[in-house]
């Protein structure tokens, strides 16, 4: 698993040990980015359910400012991989479940640009975890959410939330929604 594109281009991350995560692989991650435009100027970024942290990392190749990784059974090959590209102070890493972060995130008025959402498949957390984002005011106007999922699940709906676009990939399925101004 490599960084596809801006300043980490080609580095190498690693991937937490198990079967319990399933990084997302270079041609969706390439995919993704390509959807939202292939570069940012600042802007924060939540990974949730971060894994390796490749998402938030490749945010951060390519532009965002600040990234909060989510994940509490991987936070410490997330914070490897940022060691290792030196991109620690563009990071912050909460080893909490989704749901404590969130809290936590909303609580402290944190707002984001972009959000990723790569839970583990079979679950149903991809609904519920899009209306707590909403609910608890954690989207600046115009964000992006990015949920990805099994390639067999309907696209969840969530009435603040506009589908831009989906697609396939083999087994994964991404789909992208923008929140405030541009969702109207």
């Amino acid at each position: 698993m490599r960084v596809i594109a801006g300043e980490f281009k080609s580095r190498s991350l690693l991937a937490p040990r198990g079967q319990s995560t399933r990084p997302t692989g270079d041609r969706v991650r390439e995919a993704i980015f390509s959807m939202l435009g292939a570069y940012f100027d600042g802007g924060k970024c939540l990974d949730l359910f971060a894994g390796s942290g490749a998402l938030g990392i490749e945010a951060i190749s390519r532009g965002i400012e600040l990234v909060v990784f989510v994940d509490r059974s991987s936070a410490g090959t997330v914070r490897e991989n940022l060691r290792s590209l030196g991109a620690q102070t563009r990071a912050r890493v909460l080893p909490v479940s989704h749901h404590a972060a969130l809290t936590r995130l909303g609580k402290e008025g944190a707002k984001f640009d972009l959000v990723f959402l790569d839970p583990p498949y079979g679950l149903g957390l991809l609904p519920q975890t899009m209306s707590i984002l909403v609910e608890r005011e954690l989207l600046c106007a115009g964000a992006f959410v990015v949920a990805e999922m099994d390639a067999r699940t309907s696209v969840p709906e969530q009435p603040s939330l506009k589908l831009l676009r989906e697609a396939v990939y083999g087994t994964v399925k991404v789909a992208i929604y923008t929140f405030g101004s541009q969702a109207g």
